[in-house]
């Protein structure tokens, strides 16, 4: 009988130990995934910092093609916006293969999804492809519509006084 006394204490010795075991990891996986959404939200303003260093390069392309046909690239007629990834080839083989998106490998140019920041730069131009219009959508603008480029976000449109 004390045998079986025995038994039954180291069994439930054994389940409250696990059960101490269970709730320490359970523990560490809430502070694992708060520091995680932290840290993520701390970087933001650097990779929206990173993408305005993108529009600037798109901008200074923009002038070197202007220079070089003398006028901007076309865009549909119907006065919609297109993404750096649908430039014309004369275009994109000016911009710079370096210029990604933040957390990405692929060039802007070969963007062809979300992921990779195909929706976050959207350009079209205006008055016959004398002037144009562009805006970058930072964090956490884009994340609202991501398959839609239009005139939200940051304007880093021409502006000619």
């Amino acid at each position: 009988m004390e045998k079986r006394k025995d038994i039954i204490q180291k069994t439930l010795n054994f389940k409250f130990s696990f059960s101490r075991v269970f709730i320490a990891c359970i523990i560490i996986l809430i502070l694992y995934f708060i520091f995680m959404i932290s840290v993520s939200f701390r970087n933001r303003p650097s990779r929206n910092s990173f993408r305005r260093t993108n529009m600037n390069t798109i901008r200074a392309t923009l002038e070197e093609y202007y220079v070089l046909n003398r006028n901007y690239p076309e865009s549909p007629s119907d006065g919609s916006f297109i993404t750096i990834n649908q430039m014309p080839e004369e275009f994109k083989s000016i911009l710079s293969d370096d210029i990604n998106e933040p957390n990405s490998e692929i060039s802007l140019e070969n963007a062809t999804n979300t992921n990779y920041g195909a929706y976050k730069y959207c350009y079209r131009s205006i008055e016959n492809m004398s002037k144009y219009e562009l805006f970058l959508r930072t964090e956490p603008e884009f994340k609202r519509d991501p398959t839609s480029c239009n005139a939200t976000g940051e304007d880093f449109s021409l502006e000619i006084d």
